[in-house]
C-alpha cells in the first residue's frame, strides 16, 4: 500500500477520553461565532450540518508546513452524534503543537476536552508495522442540538510538496475557508476537482485565500463512486528555485517515484541464482514471465512495514526475496527486479483501487496501490493476453498485479480495470488508462438438474463454473477458509435468491490452478420452492442467480459505479411431478441496450421444462442522464427473473 490515502481510513472503534465540564470553561470566539449563525432549511434527513471548516498551510521549507485547523458542527439528529468523535490522522515526524475541543449541549451547558485527553492509537490493522497514528477523543453530550468545535495545529513532514484539502463531506458544510501561505521566494498551482475552480484572494505577502459557502453535502447514494472520487477537492503543488516541481505534472511525479526506486532493483546472488532456476529450460517471452509471476504470486507473502518515507519507497528487491514478504511496492519491485535478470524489461505503475480517485487533469498522489507493466518484445504474439495497454512511445506493455494471487497472467481484477494510473519511466512518467477486460474474460455458468415434488418441494444438483475475476474472487474467499466457513459463504450466495436452500456435499475444483476455471458442486434442496394454489402449482424457473438489483426510485445525483464487465449464464432442467401438466409459460425474453444484453426462454419437453438464460453486462458506470433508460433495463430483467410457469393438476 502506499501511505497517500491512509488518512481515509478510520477506526472502527474510537477510545472515550475523560472531560471537563464546568462553568469555566473557555469556549473560543469563532465557535460562538458560528454557532450563531442561521442556518438555511436542509432536509429532514440531515444528521449534522459543518458551520465552519477552516485550514491554513503556512509551509516553512519543502516537504515541510504547519496545518492549523478548526471545525465547528452542529448535531441536528441522533445520527449525527459520530461527529463528536475527534481524530487528526499524523505520521513520520508530524508533532502536534496543540490539540483542543469544545462543545456545548441543548440546554446551554458546555465542555471542554483538552491535549492530555486525546488517545493515541494505531490505525492501519493490515500493516505489521506502520508509524501512521491518530490522536482521538470523543465529546461530550452528543445529542440534537448539540455544537461540537475541534482545533488543531500540527507540523507536518511530507516527502512531496503537495497538499490536498477536500472540501465537501457526508454533511452540508456551511463554510469553507482555506488559506495557503508560502516562503517568499515560493510559487504554487491548483488543481480543482468536483467543482468549478474558485479565485484566490490575495491574504497578505505571498499568501492567499480560498472561502466557499454552502456547499451540498455527498448524498449516500447506492453504487455510488466512492466519496475521495466525487466530492469537492483542491489539490496544491508548491515550489521555489532549488525546489523541484514535483506536482507540477505528471512527469515530475514519475521522476520523483523512479528516484526513490533508482537503487531498489538490484539482484543479489540469490535472485539471480532463482531466476536461472525458474527459467531453466525456458526461451519464450511468455514461459518466463509466467514462471517469475507464478512465483511471486505463491511464494511472496502480502506483509506491510512502512516507516517514514517507507509510506512511498520499495524496500530493496534483495530483502524482500530473502524474507519473502512485502507490500504492493515491495512485491512489484521484486518482480521487476526478477524480470530484469531473465531479459525482461518492466516498470511500475502507481494505481488506485478507487475508480476516479486519481484524475487525469489533477497531478496529485492519488494512489494507494503498485502493480507492474511488462514490457512486450516486438513480435511476441498478444493474443493471450487482456491486459495490455499502449505507452505514448508506442511500447505494448502487458500489466500485472503481483500482489493478487489468484489472478493469472494476462489478466487484471476489477480493482485496477478502468483507472488513471501513473506509469513510472526512466525519464520521468506518463498518465495511462488501464484496459477494461471484456465480458467474456469474466464468466459464470451454473447448470442444474432438479425434480421437483406434487408438494412443491425442489431437490437437485448444481454445478458452478467461474472463469477469470468471477474465479478469481470466489478463489480468494475460499482459499483463506476452512472448510465451514467455505460451507457458509456458499450458503449466503445461495440463499440469497432462494431463502429456503440447504446444502449439501460441497465439492471444490481446480481451487489452486488459477489458470482453470474453477468449479463448485453441490447438492440443494428446498421444502418450500412452489407455491400451490388449489389445483395450480408456481413455479419460478429461475432456480438460482440475480442479476438485477434494487434501485431507489427518488431522483440520483450521483452515477451508479459497477465493477466490471461480465456474462453470466444459467441453464436449469426442472422435473415435473406426476399428476401435473404445464399450464402456461412465460414468453421468451430479449432485451438488447447499451448496459448490457438479456435473454431467456424456456424449453419444454416430457414431463420437464429447461429455463436458459443470458445476461452480458457490457457498462462500467451509468450516468445520471441515462437513469431512466437503465432503469427501464433493469426493471425488465427483474420481471423476467420473477416469472412464473403455471402447472396444473390432470385429476
Amino acid at each position: 500500500m502506499l501511505r497517500a490515502i491512509k488518512s481515509s481510513t478510520l477506526l472502527a472503534v474510537l477510545l472515550i477520553a475523560s472531560h471537563v465540564f464546568a462553568s469555566g470553561v473557555s469556549t473560543p470566539d469563532w465557535m460562538r461565532q458560528a454557532a450563531a449563525q442561521s442556518l438555511p432549511s436542509y432536509p429532514p434527513d440531515t444528521d449534522a450540518v459543518v458551520l465552519l471548516k477552516d485550514v491554513t498551510f503556512t509551509v516553512t521549507a519543502p516537504g515541510e508546513y504547519t496545518e492549523h485547523y478548526r471545525r465547528v458542527v452542529k448535531i441536528l439528529r441522533p445520527s449525527g452524534r459520530s461527529n463528536g468523535d475527534l481524530i487528526v490522522h499524523l505520521n513520520g515526524k508530524d508533532k502536534v503543537n496543540f490539540i483542543h475541543a469544545w462543545s456545548s449541549d441543548s440546554s446551554g451547558h458546555e465542555f471542554e476536552v483538552k491535549d492530555k485527553e486525546f488517545i493515541e492509537t494505531s490505525p492501519f490493522l493490515e500493516s505489521l508495522y506502520d508509524d501512521d497514528r491518530f490522536r482521538t477523543a470523543r465529546t461530550p453530550a452528543g445529542g440534537p442540538g448539540t455544537v461540537v468545535a475541534f482545533e488543531y495545529e500540527v507540523k507536518r513532514h511530507e516527502f512531496l510538496n503537495a497538499l490536498e484539502f477536500m472540501l465537501q463531506e457526508g454533511d452540508p458544510v456551511r463554510e469553507v475557508s482555506i488559506t495557503l501561505n508560502l516562503p517568499a521566494s515560493y510559487e504554487y498551482k491548483e488543481f480543482w476537482s468536483g467543482i468549478d475552480a474558485m479565485k484566490a484572494v490575495t491574504a497578505g505577502p505571498n499568501s492567499w485565500h480560498w472561502t466557499k459557502s454552502d456547499l451540498a453535502r455527498i448524498e449516500d447514494e447506492d453504487y455510488r463512486p466512492t466519496a475521495a472520487a466525487i466530492a469537492a477537492r483542491l489539490n496544491i503543488t508548491y515550489f521555489s528555485a532549488d525546489s523541484p516541481k514535483i506536482g507540477d505534472g505528471w512527469e515530475a511525479m514519475g521522476a520523483w517515484y523512479n528516484g526513490l526506486t533508482a537503487d531498489r532493483r538490484v539482484a543479489s546472488p540469490e535472485i539471480k541464482d532463482k531466476v536461472a532456476q525458474l527459467t531453466s529450460g525456458k526461451s519464450s517471452f511468455d514461459s518466463k514471465v509466467r514462471a517469475i509471476t507464478s512465483f511471486m504470486q505463491a511464494e511472496i507473502r502480502y506483509v506491510a512495514i512502512e516507516i517514514g518515507v517507507g509510506g512511498f519507497q520499495p524496500h530493496p528487491a534483495a530483502d524482500v526475496f530473502h524474507y519473502r514478504y512485502g507490500d504492493c511496492k515491495d512485491k512489484a519491485t521484486l518482480m521487476s527486479t526478477m524480470l530484469r535478470e531473465a531479459g525482461i524489461a518492466s516498470d511500475y505503475v502507481v494505481i488506485n483501487t478507487d475508480r476516479g480517485v486519481a484524475k487525469k487533469e489533477v497531478p496529485s498522489n492519488s494512489f494507494n496501490h503498485v502493480v507492474v507493466a511488462v514490457e512486450i518484445p516486438s513480435g511476441v504474439d498478444t493474443s493471450k493476453y487482456l491486459s495490455i495497454f499502449q505507452s505514448r512511445a508506442g511500447q505494448k506493455m502487458l500489466l500485472f498485479d503481483p500482489t493478487d494471487s489468484y489472478t493469472p497472467l494476462g489478466a487484471i481484477g476489477t480493482h485496477i480495470q478502468d483507472r488513471y494510473a501513473l506509469l513510472v519511466l526512466p525519464d520521468g512518467g506518463e498518465v495511462i488508462h488501464t484496459p477494461i477486460l471484456d465480458p467474456d474474460s469474466s464468466r459464470t455458468v451454473r447448470q442444474g438438474k432438479f425434480t421437483l415434488t406434487p408438494e412443491g418441494a425442489i431437490a437437485g444438483t448444481i454445478v458452478e463454473t467461474r472463469t477469470g475475476d468471477t474465479a478469481a474472487s470466489w478463489r480468494a474467499s475460499f482459499s483463506s477458509s476452512n472448510e465451514q466457513k467455505r460451507t457458509e459463504t456458499l450458503e449466503r450466495a445461495v440463499t440469497h435468491t432462494l431463502a429456503t436452500a440447504k446444502l449439501q456435499h460441497i465439492q471444490l475444483e481446480a481451487l489452486d490452478e488459477k489458470d482453470k476455471d474453477f468449479i463448485t458442486r453441490f447438492d440443494m434442496s428446498s421444502d418450500r420452492y412452489a407455491q400451490l394454489s388449489g389445483p395450480l402449482m408456481l413455479l419460478r424457473p429461475r432456480v438460482l442467480g440475480k442479476v438485477s438489483f434494487g434501485l431507489e426510485k427518488k431522483q440520483r445525483k450521483y452515477p451508479i459505479e459497477l465493477n466490471g464487465l461480465s456474462r453470466h449464464e444459467d441453464e436449469y432442467e426442472i422435473e415435473i411431478p406426476s399428476g401435473y401438466t404445464i399450464d402456461d409459460m412465460p414468453e421468451p425474453t430479449r432485451i438488447e441496450s447499451s448496459f448490457g444484453t438479456y435473454e431467456s426462454h424456456i424449453d419444454r419437453g416430457d414431463r420437464k421444462i429447461v429455463y436458459k438464460r443470458t445476461f452480458i453486462s457490457r457498462a462500467l458506470e451509468i450516468p445520471t442522464d441515462k437513469m431512466a433508460e437503465f432503469r427501464a433495463f433493469n426493471n425488465r430483467i427483474a420481471e423476467d427473473e420473477n416469472a412464473v410457469v403455471v402447472l396444473k393438476k390432470t385429476n
